[in-house]
């Protein structure tokens, strides 16, 4: 298409300098002829009637001779200057041309006699101009010989009048046939880019519509550098991306329901159960406890993550003990999880770092509640956390099967699900999406390594 739209701007391009071209040197030829016309018709016809003038004047006997001297001088300027026989100027070999085509020749030969009579009349005029005066009957002569050359001069105007008109006809014909031809092939070549063009057009509307209607994304390949093919492929992301965003909202919706309701039912079972059994009911209370607090971190973990994906997620770091947040958490998480024991080895005199320490509190709780999800049932949770330099290395190994290296991929995909060992549910991988993100904030990182004989380890690492 590119090449259509090339040669299409190239042909209207070259229209456009032909008539150009084409109008400037009509405008010349013009100028031409009006110089030619002026020069080579206008001005002998003025000359001629000037020299009838002085032959109606002649009889008065002290000017007689200046005149008739200036009737020959005008005789002989024709003669050698503008009489076209014999004449090999530019202007007279035109005249002759323009003769020839008005099929006129015979005003050349006439033109020659005209002449040759008017300078024999003015021969006889002269002694009788310096002698005894001229009489009408001297004037006689003359007088028919410049009125045979005023008709043939005009009679030469006419000829020139066709040709002008002739050469005016070419012209125009050259104009509007250029003109023509350059539209006609501008119209070709504008059909054959819209033939190019309104297809793919066509097909982005249609994808563009049935997006609008129903949503779905049906990705349209086309090749080529031209702009449809930059704003298809550039409609081909939008589109993913929107639907991306949609699959993630109708997953986030998903997970929500299906997180939140486990600790519901929990608790409304146990509340049932405390008022139906009063000698059940601190047990019953301390399952309570363990699920709404279960479901505050639920709850907050959902806002968090619909925060982190639409860019809030709010940062105020503070002076904090890393070491002592994790200890509580770890305690923390015992509770929720008890078939979990957190084995913690982490510097007795605490772990000073800038932190926002909400985000830092709900890394740690996703990681080892994550850590649960994977482990076999009853395995102890190891986590370790020392320094390393200017950095705080937090490692929690997962008594479990090593991860297939998709999973250890999908583990950190928003709103992810991987099915775990020990169970048939399958849960969410939503915390460590926020857990990762929570670390990138700080100028950290959050990653799976998983060595053979060792199994999964999650390791965060923070700057001190």
């Amino acid at each position: 298409m590119g090449r259509r739209l090339s040669l299409l701007l190239a042909v209207e391009t070259v229209t456009g300098i032909l008539l150009v071209i084409l109008g400037i040197a009509s405008l010349k030829e013009l100028a031409k002829d009006s110089a030619f016309m002026h020069r080579y018709v206008l001005v002998p016809i003025q000359g001629i009637n000037a020299a009838l003038d002085d032959v109606t004047s002649l009889g008065d006997h002290p000017r007689d001779a200046h005149i008739v001297d200036r009737i020959d001088a005008f005789t002989k300027h024709y003669r050698d200057e503008i009489q076209v026989a014999g004449n090999s100027r530019l202007d007279a070999r035109r005249q002759t041309e323009e003769l020839r085509r008005a099929g006129r020749l015979a005003l050349i030969d006439q033109e020659r006699l005209a002449v040759a009579s008017l300078q024999q009349g003015v021969e006889r005029l002269l002694p009788a101009a310096n002698g005894t005066g001229v009489s009408q009957a001297d004037l006689d002569g003359p007088r028919a010989s410049l009125h045979e050359l005023l008709r043939i001069n005009l009679q030469f105007v006419d000829a020139a009048e066709d040709d002008l008109i002739a050469s005016a006809a070419r012209t125009r014909l050259v104009l509007v046939s250029v003109g023509l031809l350059g539209v006609v092939l501008a119209g070709v070549l504008a059909w054959r880019v819209r033939m190019a063009i309104a297809p793919r057009i066509y097909m982005l509307v249609r994808k563009i519509r049935r997006f609008h209607e129903f949503g779905i994304h049906e990705r349209t390949v086309m090749r080529g550098r031209d702009d449809i093919a930059v704003l298809s492929n550039a409609l081909d992301v939008g589109f993913a991306s929107i639907s991306e965003r949609s699959r993630e909202r109708e997953t986030f919706l998903a997970v929500a329901a299906h997180e939140l309701k486990t600790p519901l039912t929990s608790i409304l079972g146990f509340v049932q159960a405390a008022v139906a059994h009063p000698e059940q009911r601190e047990r019953a209370l301390d399952v309570i406890r363990r699920q709404a607090r279960r479901l505050a971190h639920l709850v907050e973990d959902l806002l968090w993550a619909a925060q982190e994906r639409s860019g809030q997620l709010a940062f105020q770091p503070i002076p904090v003990d890393f070491a002592k947040v994790a200890r509580d958490m770890a305690r923390e998480v015992e509770e929720v999880i008890p078939s979990h024991p957190i084995v913690l080895a982490a510097p007795q005199d605490g772990i000073p770092m800038l932190a926002d320490q909400a985000l830092i509190t709900h890394a740690i709780w996703g990681l080892l509640t994550y850590a649960g999800v994977l482990s076999v049932a009853n395995a102890p949770l190891d986590v370790a956390i020392e320094r390393a330099h200017a950095q705080v290395v937090t490692e929690v190994r997962i008594r479990g099967p090593s991860l297939p290296p998709e999973d250890q991929i999908r583990m950190f995909d928003p709103f992810a699900t991987i099915q775990y060992e020990g169970g048939t549910a399958v849960r969410s991988a939503m915390g460590l999406s926020l857990c990762r993100r929570i670390a990138n904030l700080h100028g950290g990182s959050l990653r799976v390594d998983d060595k053979p004989g060792v199994g999964p380890v999650l390791i965060l690492e923070l700057p001190a």
